[in-house]
This record gives C-alpha cells, structure tokens and sequence, in this order.
C-alpha cells in the first residue's frame, strides 16, 4: 500500500539494523545507537580450539539442577532490570573508563613486532562483550519503557560517554598500527578459525571508516560529519513518535468500519463532543482498519492526507544528513556513499544493486500495472467513475478485491488466530523445526532466579514473559532467554521488532555467556468477550520477527560482535526472516497455527454461543485456506513493487557524487517521482503532494543505502523455502540443518558459501520471480 502505514508490517530498524562487521565500530559512535549497535554484534559456529589459547564450548546440560516448579534451573542468570537513573549513568562511565584502559593497557604493553590476535585483539573483544552485557537493561529502557524518561536520559549519557572513548579508540594511530600488525601476520592463518580470522581480517577496517588514514583539517571535520549525523538521527526518529496529531470524525464519517473498532475509539471532548478520536500514528493496527473500510472518501482522504505530511521538520534533517553522508564518503575516498556503504554487503555495489532493482522492475512491471488498473475499475463500478485512483483509494479497494472477489473476510479470517495461543504455536512451530524448548519461567521461579528475590526485576513490565529456551537435539543444553512483550502500551516503540539485549559470546574463563533477546509486538488488549485476535498479515509478521529471534538464539560465536542477525551483511540478515514469512502461505502451516478462538476454552465456548448460532470449525477452513493463496498469486508483484520504489529512492539519494550534487536533490519531488513513475495508474493531487520520507525511517536507522536489502534477500530466502521446505514445511531434519549451517555460524562464514552449502547448488532468484508470477 502507498502510504507509510502500508509499509512492512514488522519493523527492520528495530531488530537491530544489522551492519557489517566493518561497520559496527563506527555505528558504535551515535549516541544511543552506540550501545545498541554493540550490543547486536554477532555470529559464528566455528569453535576455539586449544591451540589458538582458548576452551572448547558447547551447550551444556544442566538435567540436574531445578527451579521450585520443576523445570530446570538455567546456568546464567536473566538480566535484572533493576537500573536507577544514577547506576545507569555510572555503568556507562565505569565502561568508558576500562575502555580506556584496556586500550593503554596494550599499546603500553604490545610492540608491533609482537602483536598477535591473543595479545592484541583479544583483550579489547573481551572488553567489548563484557561491556554488551553491563549496559544490556539501556536498550529495553529507551526503546521498550520510554514512559521513564529519567531511565532514557541516563541511558543517553551513558551511552554518550561510551562514544566519546570509543571515538578515541578509533583515532588511536597506535592501536590502529597494532591491528595492521595482526591482520599482516594472521589474517590467512589457518591456524585459528575462521571466525578468528574473519575478525583480524576486518579489525583495521573500524578505525578506517572513522578516519583514522585523515589528518589534520580532514580529520577534524570527519568527526564533526560523523557526530552532526548522529545527532540528526536521533532528533529524525524522536520526530516521528512525536508528531502524532488525532483527527475527529462523526460515527457517520466513519461508516463501513467495523463496530469494534469503533466501539474501540476514545470519544472526543469539548468541541469534539459526539465525535471520535483516531490517533494519526505510523503502523497501527486500528488506523489500516479504517483506512480499508471505511465507505466515505473523504474521511480516507483526511486521514491520508495527515499521514502524508507528518513531521515536516525530518525533511531538513534528512536532507542534511544526505549531503553530510556524500561529503564523508569523498573524503574517504569514495566516489559516493553508496558505494562506501554497500562494499561489506552481498551485493558488493551500488552497480549490483541497481541491477537487481532493474530487472526486477522490469520483470514485475506489466503484472504490477494490471492490478492498479484493477482497483480503477473496483473504483469505476463503486461510485459510478475513476478519472483518478488516488493513494486514499487503494487499501479500501485492495480490500473489496479481497473479500468480494476472492471471498477473504480478514475480520473473519481473524478469529482463527488469537493472539497468544497463535503466538504459543508460533513457538511451538520454531521448537518442532529448529530442535528448541521454550519453557515459561514464572512465579516462584522468577523469584529463585532473581538475586534479590523478587521475580519482578526480570522484567521490565508486568505484561512481559521470559522463556528460558533450551537445545533438544545435543545434550539438551541451555539456548539463552526469550522475552514476549506483545501488548501496546504508552512509552513503547511503535512496530513489531526482534531486539538484542545480549549477544553471546564465550568468556574469558572459556564459559559460555547466553544470548538474549524480545520479541516485541504492539497488539491491543481486548476490550471484549473474545481475546485479540491478529490478521493473517500479523502472523506472518511474527513468523518474520521470531525468524530474527531465532538466529539471534541459536548463534553459536566466541565473540559477541559477530553473533547472530548484527554479525551478518545487511543483505544476508533479513534472509532467515524473510524465509520464515512463507510459512505464513503454506496450508499445512495455517492449519497448524490457526484454531478458533471460541475453542480456545468453555467460557470463550459461551461467549461465541451468545452472538451465534452455529459452531465455526476449529481450524481454519481449507476453502479459506485456498482463497488466500489465489490472492496472494494476484497481488504479489503489485506488493513488491512499493519495495522496489523505496529501494530505488534510497539508492538515489545516497549515489550522489558530490555534496553539492546530494544538496540539490529535492527528496519530496524525488520520492513522489519515483512513487508514481514505479506504481504506476496511481494519481496524486500534485507532483509534491505529500512528504512520505519525512516518517520514512530506514535510511536514519541503519538502513541507508540498504534498503534493497529486503528485496535481495527475499529474493534468496525463496530459494532456499521452496527448494527445502515447502513440499515439507514442519521436517525438524531440514529445519535443524537450516539452523547448523545458516543460523549457527552468524557472521563467521562466508554467506554465499553457507547457501551452497544448503542448497547443494549455488543460488538463484527464479524461485523469487516466480514467486511474483513471473516466468523466467
């Protein structure tokens, strides 16, 4: 759909913009996303062995040991959430201290003729992990309860000290000059693992990309690039869970939605009495539901036409920050920033990525055209002439389709998915493919894991769960800790997002440390009879987010900056993910996860019987189930042409040769060119009606540049579903291997090599195409 309500249901710049390896230091340096940058470095299924100086690790069984319920008792305690303003600010202090002195501590002691990754590069990785784990709680404070604004402040100084010392780090020539030392000895040494290698290999790389080869005039402006960027970042993205304005409207002006959600709105007060309030917020649920049922045009165009001209500041700032981007990348010696961001990734470069958009343009165009056209005719034969398919029109006629032409009542389809026990079997489905046990730890249990006591402290709402999450297949060993924080709430990231608050990693001790993470969702309680209920779309969203989890969990690195999503290429990253949401369209599956909600328990039984006569199946119907699939064929290239679009203008804003050449581009005229040129038959009230990019947060978020990413990697995530899994989606043998060969090594292998290794053949795109309803 065209409007940012439309774009990805889950939420990409929250699971942890996964950079390179290369880049992770340098990410370190912005403000807040300086702690959560490293507390995502990631990956690796290569293991130490004695002879490089370190102890084989492995998941351990702990049978022995249990907690008050009888469950076992994990080896690692979860993290407590128990910071004051003044603790967290002192942790961070306390972290850019040792860094310092970690740092003098080898330049002091090491001579370049004697660096060595053991020497070297070793203490300074076992800082760096530690350090994940000291300021582990910033991450869930500032994203997860930003209602305790004395806990985000803290966590921003914290993190702003952190950056400071970690500036120095990277400009320290002496440090630099030791890791070429290391990287010239070592980085072929067969010797140490490839993981080891992999990382002495791209240590010089951090302290490059901050500058380091600068000097003087160069250098100092350099850093001041790089801090304004920062600064922008965050004010873009605090802008757009800022500018959140309500709209008014008569029950009547919101005829056609569903008298749920109308029950559901706030009533409005003084001279809104006898109207309702709708909140105008980016990726809620409640705003696409009046958007695709809403009969009154007008009342759609209102609501699209706030949408689209939300935080108007963002522009300067986004604009700003392009410019800023290209005059970094010239003094760094690239010709753009493109080509200085995508060099790490797959694709190698921007000429790889515009390729790929091409032809996937082309290839998608005619099929796309023939749907909007579609939606004009749904327009023609509704209200008696179409001159115009405007943006407001195409959730509700992308809706009618739905449910008069391919018999898809997704109010209805809802209700065989409530959201807890769809999120449980979720998680039932990931333990039965990828050989893991959640096991809920609750109650007194919390209390025997917690140091002070009192359970309480494990999270950091009381809606959250904690699952501790153990390997079935060797030794039953410990995973690490899950959290679900489902519910909607004041002071919550907006969204659904996988997030890291620890990565894993082994420890100097030659111990493991365990991986953390929550999946995070915005669904709303119920405020009826019957539970939440999720769209089908929701679902998938889920099967996406938990598919980031789940390579988070299961990595299996010695050091945390290359464990699990953030230790992988941003076209790599999103491939396991994208490769879960097909799930979401294979009928085994469906039945598998869908169940009725009036089934769900007796008293849920009576409440359906109040408002119904007859019992609905338990599991989704197979008609239904084919219904979707057909729809799902019709409108699939016309869906992916909205991604090419913003792929396109991401690209171009970021293949500016010049600063002067980024200053001129005009980035509203830019996205709606683009927008009309790519999803064409679509009409807009003027060429520069609107300023979409301004809540558009990828390219201020870790995806600058990167966009593409999900397409790319959709494109290999379709290979490897319908190669491996779709004849046979819940085979516990192909998920395990799935999990040993392309989850468990994170970013210590070489990509391409893992899905050969997979695949048994090297990759291609025709599953994707053909996906789309294109033969190749």
């Amino acid at each position: 759909m065209p409007t940012s309500t439309s774009l990805p249901l889950y939420h990409p710049h929250g699971h942890g913009k996964p950079q390179s390896l290369r880049r992770v230091a340098l990410r370190l340096l912005l403000c807040l996303a300086a702690v959560v940058y490293l507390l995502r470095i990631t990956v690796d299924g290569n293991v130490f062995t004695r002879r490089s100086g370190h102890a084989l690790f492995s998941h351990d069984s702990y049978g022995e040991e249990k907690l008050s319920s009888g469950i076992r008792k994990p080896p690692q305690a979860p993290i407590a959430f128990t910071g004051t303003p003044e603790s967290i600010r002192r942790a961070g202090e306390e972290a850019a201290s040792e860094e310092q002195k970690v740092v003098e501590r080898i330049v002091k002691t090491v001579k370049i003729a004697d660096a060595t990754f053991a020497n070297t590069l070793l203490p300074y990785l076992y800082h760096e992990a530690n350090v994940a784990v000291t300021l582990a709680s910033a991450v869930v404070y500032t994203s997860l309860r930003s209602d305790k604004q004395d806990l985000v402040n803290a966590s921003q100084t914290s993190s702003a000290s952190l950056g400071k010392v970690r500036q120095a780090t990277l400009s320290n020539t002496a440090f630099f000059n030791l890791t070429l030392a290391v990287c010239e000895k070592q980085a072929n040494d067969t010797i140490l693992p490839l993981e080891t290698r992999r990382i002495v290999k791209s240590f010089p790389e951090s302290f490059r990309e901050y500058g380091i080869e600068l000097v003087g005039d160069k250098l100092k402006r350099f850093q001041a690039i790089n801090s304004r960027i920062g600064d922008l970042s965050q004010k873009f993205l605090q802008e757009t869970v800022a500018d959140n304005p309500s709209l008014f409207f008569t029950p009547e002006e919101l005829n056609g939605t569903p008298a749920d959600q109308v029950s559901s709105l706030p009533k409005g007060k003084d001279k809104n009495e006898g109207k309702l309030e709708v909140k105008m917020q980016v990726h809620t649920a409640s705003l696409g539901i009046i958007k695709s049922h809403c009969t009154n045009a007008t009342t759609r165009e209102k609501i699209e036409a706030t949408l689209v001209h939300l935080a108007p500041e963002n522009i300067k700032r986004l604009e700003e920050v392009i410019e800023l981007r290209a005059e970094m990348a010239n003094l760094l010696g690239f010709p753009d920033y493109a080509t200085y961001k995508v060099q790490s990734n797959m694709a190698g470069t921007p000429e790889a990525v515009d390729d790929f958009i091409s032809d996937v343009h082309a290839k998608i165009s005619q099929t796309a055209e023939t749907s909007t056209a579609h939606f004009k005719e749904l327009k023609r034969k509704d209200v008696g002439k179409a001159d115009h398919l405007w943006p407001w029109d195409i959730t509700y006629y992308y809706r009618k389709s739905n449910q008069e032409e391919y018999d898809l009542d997704n109010d209805k389809i809802k209700e065989w998915f409530p959201a807890i026990h769809t999120l449980q079997v979720v998680l039932d489905l990931y333990s039965t493919l990828f050989g893991l046990d959640f096991v809920k730890i609750e109650g007194k249990d919390r209390d025997q894991l917690a140091k002070s006591g009192n359970g309480s402290d494990l999270v950091w709402h009381p809606d959250v769960e904690l699952y501790g999450v153990w390997d079935k297949t060797d030794g039953q060993g410990f995973i690490g800790y899950l959290y679900l924080d489902v519910y909607y709430r004041e002071g919550k990231q907006g969204g659904a997002f996988m997030r890291s608050i620890t990565p894993g990693f082994t420890k100097e001790d030659g111990t493991r440390y365990y991986p953390s993470c929550v999946l995070a969702t915005n669904f709303e309680k119920t405020k009826s009879d019957a539970p939440s209920l999720l769209f089908r779309s929701d679902v998938q969203m889920l099967l996406h987010e938990a598919g980031h989890g789940m390579h988070h969990l299961t990595s299996m690195t010695n050091f945390s900056r290359l464990h699990g999503p953030a230790g992988c290429p941003l076209d790599f990253v999103e491939v396991p993910s994208e490769m879960m949401e097909n799930f979401a369209s294979s009928p085994p599956v469906l039945k598998r996860l869908s169940k009725h909600w009036s089934y769900l328990s007796p008293e849920l039984d009576q409440a359906w019987k109040k408002s119904h006569k007859d019992k609905p199946p338990e599991q989704l119907p197979d008609e239904t189930i084919d219904n979707l699939l057909r729809n799902k064929d019709a409108y699939s290239a016309y869906n992916a042409m909205y991604q090419v679009s913003y792929a396109s203008w991401d690209m171009k804003l970021h293949e500016a040769k010049s600063p002067k050449e980024a200053k001129d581009i005009d980035t509203t005229a830019e996205w709606n060119r683009i927008y009309t040129d790519y999803v064409k038959g679509i009409d807009t009230p003027s060429p520069k009606w609107g300023h979409l990019q301004s809540t558009f947060t990828y390219p201020m978020s870790g995806y600058d540049a990167g966009y593409y990413a999900y397409m790319w990697s959709k494109s290999y995530a379709a290979d490897v579903f319908y190669t491996a899994f779709k004849n046979n989606p819940i085979s516990s043998e192909t998920g395990i291997r799935w999990r040993r060969t392309a989850l468990q090594p994170g970013g210590a292998k070489d990509y391409d090599s893992m899905l050969t290794e997979f695949l048994g053949r090297e990759s291609n795109r025709n599953a994707f195409f053909d996906d789309l309803g294109v033969k190749v």
